[in-house]
Order: C-alpha cells, then structure tokens, then sequence
C-alpha cells in the first residue's frame, strides 16, 4: 500500500500502468494500487497512509477534499487550489499539484514555451487552473480565461495573487472570436462526454491560434485535435498530460531527477496501446 491513486469510479485508470513502468525502470520493487472510496472515506484512508505509506496521487473528485487532511501544501498546489499528489515523509502529508508540470511535458513534446505567449483556456476547472499557474509563472504575455458567464467566473477567481494583473483577460465564447493567440488549451469536457458538444469552439476560431494543447485522452482523438490536424498545426492530447504529472509526482517521491528519455520511453510504449483502444 506504499503507493497508488485515490478517486472514484478509476477502475480504467491508466496510473497503474505508468508508474508501474517506472517503477521498472528505476529497478524499484513496488506496486500501484488504486483506491476507489467514498468522500466519507478519505480520511481515515489518509490516517492509515501516515503509518507506511510513500505516494499517493489523487484524482476527481477528491482533489480539494484531501486538502484539510494534509500537514503542508506546496505554494503552487495552494495557488492551484487543489492537490494531485501527497507525499509521506515520515507521518508528515505533504500535497502538490503536479498537473502543472505536467503542462510542461505537453509544450516538451511541442517545442514550445510559454514565454512572450498569448494563451486561451477553455474552461475553469481544476485542469486549468493548473495550466493556468503554469503560464502566469512561466512568462506567458497574454492569459485568456473563457467561460459561458465571465462575470460568474470573475467571482470565482476574486482574490487570488493575479486579480488586478493586466495580462489576464476574461471573455466569453463570443468574445473569444475576436482573439488571435498563441496557445488555444482545451480544459472542458467537450469531445469525451455524451451529450455536450464535440468541440467548445468553431473551426474558426482554433484557426486564430498557432497551437492546440487537449487535455483528454480518451478518446485519443478528439475533434479539436481533428481541426488542428486537418489545419496543420501543432497539437498535443491530454496523455503527455498524464504521464507528464506522474513523471514529475515520481521526482517528488523518489526524491530524484527523470530523464527526458524515460518520460519518452514511456510515452512511446502506452501512448500506441491507448490510441488503439
């Protein structure tokens, strides 16, 4: 029980299989389980980690719900306003969100940066807030954050380091139209569940933007990535996203630097096996 992932209804995650991959490449001799629990169970399934456990990630719906449980919170996490990971040291929980460098790994793979970049979230969820730190911190020029009703999203941000910065801008659908960026980051739910659109934004306006970032991975292909794809830019689905985090929820439990190859070598081996799914 030293590591795995704590959630609800994650019988399908693919977490099991990355970090049992590297688990096998660092020549360590450990197992990743997956915690499929109640809300009213958390706690006590924390308590008991204190006792022996390493790692542990932490996944929907419970990212905010572990919070109150945990010793120390890392400054990005507590920006984020919510917890990915948790680290034991010695009875001490301490929480981090390494969704937000596991934006890093997705611009790796792009040959991009976020510096001097303009950039448009979809969205306002966990996701995004993440990718949203990740570019504040890291120089972005120009952060756009769209949603049905600004005014409401404004409310929901109220407070924060950034409030007053003049590089964030918040629009709605249609005003996203008259943007021309950098960077256009799928954080909605649109193209993976039934009954929502397939894509949050017309063609024309993933046309405004040089490159496309996905959050979903399943399914592999969504219809944003299909326009990017079919309008020849860069784009990148959600599963560098995922093996991009747990790299980096790795380097804080092992307590070491991964190699750019290995999050390669990963990517290479699952990535073929989840696109044919």
């Amino acid at each position: 029980m030293k590591y795995g992932l704590i959630g609800k209804g994650i019988s399908k995650s693919l977490s099991p299989a990355i970090h049992r991959q590297i688990f096998q490449e660092l020549a360590i001799e450990e197992e990743y389980l997956l915690f499929d629990m109640e809300e009213k169970e958390v706690e006590n399934h924390l308590n008991e980690f204190r006792s022996g456990g390493r790692g542990r990630n932490v996944t929907m719906p419970y990212k905010q719900v572990v919070m109150p449980f945990l010793d120390e919170i890392d400054p990005a996490a507590q920006a984020i306003g919510a917890v990915n990971t948790i680290s034991n040291k010695d009875g001490i929980l301490k929480g981090w969100n390494t969704d937000y460098w596991g934006f890093s790994w997705m611009l790796k793979r792009m040959k991009g940066t976020p510096q001097g970049k303009s950039v448009a979230f979809l969205g306002t969820g966990g996701v995004m807030k993440a990718g949203f730190r990740y570019f504040y911190d890291h120089g972005a020029s120009a952060l756009y954050i769209v949603s049905r009703n600004p005014e409401k999203t404004m409310k929901q941000f109220e407070g924060t380091d950034w409030w007053n910065d003049p590089r964030v801008h918040w629009l709605d659908y249609r005003g996203l139209e008259e943007v021309k960026g950098d960077y256009l980051v799928n954080c909605t739910p649109c193209g993976m569940v039934a009954g929502l659109p397939a894509c949050a934004v017309p063609e024309s306006v993933v046309q405004n933007f040089h490159s496309v970032l996905e959050v979903i991975y399943h399914p592999w292909e969504t219809e944003l990535v299909r326009i990017a794809r079919r309008s020849g830019k860069p784009v990148e689905n959600g599963f560098s996203l995922l093996l991009g985090q747990a790299i980096a929820a790795e380097e804080i439990w092992q307590k070491k630097t991964l190699s750019d190859s290995l999050f390669e070598e990963i990517y290479e081996e699952l990535s073929d096996r989840e696109e044919k799914r």
